[in-house]
């Protein structure tokens, strides 16, 4: 599966632009939000797994492609952290 991880940073939720797939070559996404990215990749995870997506692989590749998300920047109260990831190919469980 092809797949792009995007770290939006911290966002205040009635300013935040959304997360699409709009002109990027790939056909789907989810984003999650937290305290930390990574409480907002996991919020995303469990997102991409109501889609079909097997993420105990995925996380396997965002570790190894990425490293494991940190535990700070921590949003201010308010505003939340926000992780995103687009795909190609949806895999069905």
């Amino acid at each position: 599966m092809e797949y792009q991880l995007v770290d939006m940073g911290i966002d205040n939720p009635g300013c935040f632009q959304g997360f699409g797939v709009s002109g990027t070559g790939f056909s789907d996404c989810a984003y999650g939000i937290g305290s930390i990215p990574q409480e907002a990749l996991d919020d995303c995870l469990d997102l991409v797994a109501e889609m079909g997506i097997d993420t105990d692989e995925l996380e396997t590749r965002i570790i190894a492609d990425y490293g494991p998300a940190p535990d700070e920047p921590v949003a201010p109260d308010g505003m939340y952290y926000h992780v995103g990831i687009r795909w190609n190919k949806r895999v069905e469980q």
